[in-house]
Parts: C-alpha cells; sequence; structure tokens
C-alpha cells in the first residue's frame, strides 16, 4: 500500500480492511442485503445485521450502509431533514471540519422515489470532502447508501453510490399507508400526512407511548396513529378505554364535570394544568387539555367508561398536532350498544338536573308532583278525625 494510499484511508478515519468476496451480505434488522462487487474491500466489523462499511480497493471512496426505523414520504422536506442529519455523520469522520448541506433533492433510482443529499467539507490541510447519500423506503424503514471522499472523485462517488443503492436486495419495498382505525370500543380516520404504523415501527412506537404509561397499545383497547417524520420521532396519538364513568357532559355540565376530571388526571400535577376547552368526539362533548408543550389530552364518555385520546409531537413544538388530534377526534364511531352511549346512573341524572339544570321543566314537573304530595299530606293530616270511643246511634 503506498504513502499516499495509506493517507487517504487515515484521512478518511478509516479502519484496517480485510479482502471481500464479491456476494451478497445479508443484514437482517436492515431487511436487505448489500451486493457487494469486485474490487471492493470489508472494513474490519464492518458487516452487521444492522448495517454495512467497505472500501473501494483504490481508496477512492468509503461506503456505509444502515438504515433508521421509520418510514416517512419521500419529499423535498424529508431529503433536507436528512441532509441536515448526516452532517454529524461526516464530522465524525477524523478530522473533517465545516461540513455543509450544498444541495437535497428527491429522484427515482431503481423505480423508487429515493431522496439524494450533496454534502461537502474540508481537512485540516484544507484537502476538501465530499459525500453524497441516497434514502429509499424499504418494509417500514428507510435504507441510506453514503459513498464519500476527496472531491477530486466526486464522479465516482456518485456512480459508485447509485450502483450500491440500485444492487441492493430488501425484502419490501415503501408499504402502503392505512388512515382507518379501529378498537374494540370505537374507530375513527387519520387526517392527510398521518397512517398507522408498519409491523417495524411498533416497538418504537411504543417505547414513546410508555412515556404515557401505555406499553401495550392492545387493539382490543386502543389504536394508534402517527405522523413520520424524517429526522426526529413521529408525532404520535393513541386512544384507549378507561374505567371512569361520570354524569351526563353538555353544556350545562362541563365546567363542573371537568372539575372532577381536572382532578383525577391533574390534581397531583406539580405545575398548573388549564381547564379543558370542548372538543367534539364523534357525537358528543369532550374534553381537550393541553398538559405542556407537545403533549396533548381529550376525553370522552362512552358505554366503557372514558375514551382517552394522547397526542404527543415528535419535533420540539405542537404545530398541527392540535389540528390533527380535533380532526381525528371528530370522526369517531362508537361502536358499542346504542352507539357506545354512556352508561349513567339513576342518581348521577338527578344530581345532573338539580346541580345544572334546575329550572327544567323535568325539575319543575317533579317540584309540582312533590309540592302536590306534600300538600295532599298537610291536607290529609289536618282532616277531622273521628274519636274511637264515640258511640253512633246506629251502633245502639
Amino acid at each position: 500500500m503506498t504513502h499516499a494510499a495509506l493517507l487517504a484511508l487515515w484521512m478518511l478515519g478509516a479502519s484496517p480492511t480485510a479482502r471481500a468476496e464479491e456476494g451478497t451480505y445479508r443484514m437482517d434488522n436492515l431487511g436487505g442485503a448489500v451486493n457487494l462487487p469486485k474490487g471492493w474491500e470489508l472494513m474490519s466489523g464492518g458487516w452487521s445485521d444492522d448495517a454495512f462499511k467497505a472500501q473501494k480497493a483504490n481508496k477512492h471512496v468509503l461506503m456505509r450502509v444502515w438504515h433508521t426505523p421509520y418510514q416517512p414520504e419521500i419529499t423535498e422536506d424529508a431529503a433536507r431533514a436528512w441532509a441536515e442529519m448526516f452532517i454529524s455523520g461526516f464530522e465524525a469522520q477524523s478530522g473533517i471540519k465545516n461540513v455543509k448541506v450544498d444541495r437535497a433533492s428527491v429522484i427515482t433510482l431503481a423505480d423508487r422515489p429515493t431522496t439524494q443529499a450533496w454534502l461537502s467539507g474540508a481537512f485540516k490541510d484544507g484537502t476538501p470532502i465530499v459525500g453524497t447519500v441516497l434514502s429509499f423506503a424499504s418494509g417500514g424503514k428507510t435504507v441510506h447508501v453514503r459513498t464519500m471522499g476527496r472531491a477530486n472523485f466526486k464522479a465516482e462517488i456518485e456512480a459508485d453510490a447509485r450502483m450500491l443503492a440500485e444492487t441492493m436486495t430488501v425484502d419490501a419495498g415503501a408499504l402502503d399507508a392505512e388512515t382507518a382505525l379501529k378498537s374494540g370500543g370505537f374507530t375513527a380516520t387519520l387526517p392527510d400526512g398521518w397512517r398507522t404504523p408498519f409491523d417495524a415501527e411498533l416497538p418504537h412506537i411504543k417505547k414513546i407511548t410508555a412515556r404515557l404509561g401505555e406499553e401495550n397499545l392492545n387493539p382490543e383497547r386502543c389504536f394508534v396513529g402517527i405522523h413520520p417524520r424524517a429526522a426526529a420521532d413521529p408525532d404520535v396519538l393513541f386512544s384507549c378505554e378507561m374505567y371512569l364513568h361520570v354524569g351526563p357532559v353538555d353544556e350545562h355540565s362541563f365546567a363542573g364535570v371537568e372539575a372532577e376530571v381536572h382532578e383525577e388526571f391533574f390534581g397531583s400535577s406539580e405545575k398548573p394544568v388549564a381547564a379543558a376547552e370542548p372538543v367534539t368526539v364523534g357525537d358528543r362533548m369532550g374534553f381537550y387539555y393541553s398538559p405542556r408543550d407537545g403533549v396533548r389530552l381529550a376525553l370522552a364518555p362512552y358505554d366503557k367508561g372514558m375514551m382517552t385520546t394522547w397526542g404527543l409531537a415528535g419535533g420540539e413544538a405542537s404545530d398541527g398536532l392540535d389540528e390533527a388530534i380535533k380532526a381525528t377526534l371528530g370522526t369517531v364511531n362508537f361502536t358499542g350498544p346504542e352507539g357506545g352511549a354512556p352508561i349513567i346512573a339513576p342518581d348521577k341524572w338527578v344530581m345532573y338536573y338539580i346541580r345544572y339544570r334546575p329550572t327544567s321543566p323535568p325539575v319543575l314537573l317533579g317540584g309540582v308532583v312533590l309540592l302536590g304530595l306534600v300538600g295532599g299530606g298537610v291536607a290529609f293530616a289536618r282532616r277531622p278525625r273521628k274519636n274511637p270511643y264515640d258511640i253512633d246511634d246506629d251502633d245502639v
């Protein structure tokens, strides 16, 4: 190996290599395989179920293949977001500084939408470095193919990236989105940009919902939807059943019942949580809370208790989260008996009318009946009574 080749290896932070036979290198967790052509060398420890690293035998190009756990749509926005994410990967290579994104776009490669990002930087001695990353959807994940090297080999770097991406074997292409939600007691439809998680994504989603105490997402009692992001956790909303029955909820009782619900959910909260605003959930009124930035909670009574919907923003802010949650809640259909009508005990109905609607016809009518009963009782009590010891003439 020449001094120049050793210098190139050192500049790219490459580990010692082992001659790899041309052929297929399977990665189970990624869900595919690299078909390595002749003239490439496998990096030491460069082959696993998740990632693959190799270098061209002429030392011009360094290659890496890996995956990220979600399948967002392949768009211009995704291309730019991923490009910014790739900067840290370039900077991790020995001595590369001032890395920037030159451009990011969407192309078609191997008959599939693919984002392409071009990045550049330089070593301390000023030697320019460039690289490109191709990203495409596969089986609920996103596969990334990166090639990089000195800038004077830019054409070779791009040609190798395209060749490696085009010849990769993948178990599945982009999966089709599903927007219908269903659980044991309610259904709904997600808005544009949202979908249900794919099987490969679900373990990662459960780690997110576990932050709010829901680790299982049992489809018999919950449904879940996501808004995938290219370089961040997805926005997530999930609805589950909760055994909590309250009295009638309408414009008359909302504030009073909200106080009870508020105490149940936030009574021990260290920071104050504002009172809920009314929200439409299917055919009924519910409660909508904003406990903190990036977290939302909606509640609606139904036959099994309370439909509890949490929303979590994947980014730093809640932009679009409120609109998505409210749009979804508006499509809810309760599937239980009588449309999932809440089961309300008789005493709660009595208290509802006495406390919130004291001038309503049922209360007024009840008052009239009660007055009638009381008046009748008084009249009965005041009627002349016969002395049991008096003797009528007819008895003689």
